[in-house]
């Protein structure tokens, strides 16, 4: 396995789900990278060279459904290299936004709601993704 500090000026390329993110080494001797180390603690990550922001792709089951609709979320990140990710899902109904990765949100209103997943991660890199939660009229039938 190569060294960062063997990558010196070699073009890394990742292609995950149809994206292509592209980072350039830099050239740095084996004493630069001790020197740059040390003001990083040892229980730091380190920061990867690939992408500066995030995939994710929320789901809602259901989706759809009369009121009161209670929805099981997910949040997935797709990014091999986040690093302690914080999610913020908002459930479009003006309640308060749950900070639980995979959080449970009953809507008792009918109505169209637009939900967003909104991630950050330890490198400050972002992500954000919406869908659509469709609440019909208690008792109707599709």
């Amino acid at each position: 396995m190569l060294k960062r500090s063997a990558l010196c000026g070699a073009v890394v390329l990742l292609i995950a789900t149809g994206c292509v993110g592209v980072a350039k080494a830099t050239e740095s001797s084996s004493a630069d990278s001790k020197s740059h180390s040390k003001g990083r603690s040892p229980a730091s990550p380190a920061k990867p060279l690939i992408r500066d922001d995030l995939l994710l792709f929320p789901e809602a089951e259901p989706d759809m459904g009369p009121a009161p609709l209670r929805v099981k979320f997910k949040g997935e990140v797709y990014d091999d290299d986040v690093v302690q990710p914080k999610f913020t899902w908002s459930f479009g109904d003006g309640s308060a936004e749950s900070h639980e990765r995979n959080p449970t949100h009953t809507y008792k209103e009918p109505g169209k709601y637009k939900v967003t997943l909104y991630v950050i991660d330890y490198w400050k890199r972002k992500g954000t993704d919406d869908l659509t939660i469709v609440v019909e009229e208690p008792g109707e039938d599709r």
